[in-house]
């Protein structure tokens, strides 16, 4: 057993230290300070004189072997030692005109740790070599979307064309700018972070504060 965790159980000041009576000469000689031969308290005597009953815990890392279903095809996530956050790739050929809206497929779905949630996040050279910016600019994954057919996505708008495709529209061949974003291109990436603990909320006539002024009040330099 190790000694730190003994510890946890008893007194820290009593370890190895000198016994001192407070007994005043009441206790007719029988407490330990009064005998010739010094006396120290052991860990092991403590431990051993109470009832306590060490149980061993097997602790499982939450981020370790976390479960992922991949569409057939789908590029495989790699964790890259130079980032703090997670890449994820574009699922199919995808072509968006611009200002126009289109869901990326990221080609997977995973079942998140409990307590945990995951935030996606556009690169930083998303808008540079696609010119699209992330719609909802950060993505929240719950740990509830979990099943087999909650595949992952991005929601992205182009603001920014980068080729130009012909379309049909209403059976005419027309030029339309927009970018083309392909299969396995490296589009945006993730993090897992602890879920927020809920709170709860009183509801109240009067916050009892002063008012700030509004948005901007802190001025703009």
């Amino acid at each position: 057993m190790n000694k730190d965790i003994k510890r946890f159980f008893i007194d820290k000041e009593m370890v190895n230290e000198e016994h001192e009576c407070n007994c005043n000469g009441e206790c007719d000689g029988d407490c330990k300070c009064h005998q010739e031969e010094e006396v120290k308290i052991d860990v092991n005597d403590i431990v051993a004189s109470g009832n306590f009953e060490f149980i061993g815990i097997d602790w499982v890392d939450p981020m370790k072997d976390i479960p992922i279903r991949y569409l057939d095809g789908a590029k495989e996530l790699v964790i890259n030692p130079k980032g703090n956050c997670i890449d994820v790739y574009a699922y199919e050929d995808v072509f968006i005109p611009y200002m126009s809206y289109a869901m990326i497929n990221l080609g997977f779905a995973m079942q998140l740790p409990e307590g945990k949630i995951a935030k996606l996040y556009p690169r930083s050279s998303t808008f540079k070599t696609w010119g699209l910016i992330q719609t909802n600019h950060t993505g929240i994954i719950d740990e509830s979307y979990c099943g087999n057919d909650d595949i992952w996505h991005m929601p992205v708008q182009c603001t920014m064309p980068k080729q130009v495709e012909k379309v049909k529209i209403n059976g005419h061949k027309v030029t339309v700018a927009g970018t083309w974003v392909k299969k396995d291109d490296k589009i945006a990436q993730f993090e897992i972070v602890d879920a927020m603990e809920m709170p709860t909320f009183k509801k109240v006539e009067d916050l009892g504060n002063y008012n700030r002024g509004g948005f901007g009040s802190t001025g703009e330099k």
